[in-house]
């Protein structure tokens, strides 16, 4: 991986770096790929997948009526319709 692949790298991130940033990118990613080929030299042949957790207990979904409604929309400086009114976010 030379400079330019870690330049592209970091314009598609938006980011900016030093030309010392850069070296010190290089080394630190060249480090990673090596030590990923390390790990697809390992002969896995016979390994079964084991999960690593039990999944977690799910909830079914149920339809509740939220009591306080009203509450809620009282709550707000501004409501019609029961429907309440919210500053504009961009």
């Amino acid at each position: 991986m030379d400079i330019s692949d870690i330049k592209n790298l970091a314009i598609s991130a938006k980011l900016s770096f030093t030309d010392e940033d850069l070296k010190d990118w290089q080394s630190q990613l060249e480090g990673v790929f090596t030590w990923i080929d390390k790990l697809q030299e390992v002969d896995t042949t016979g390994v079964t997948l084991q999960p690593s957790a039990k999944p977690p207990l799910l909830r079914n979904d149920e339809v509740k009526l939220f009591e306080s409604m009203q509450g809620l929309i009282n709550d707000f400086k501004e409501s019609e319709d029961n429907m309440v009114k919210v500053k504009k976010v961009l």
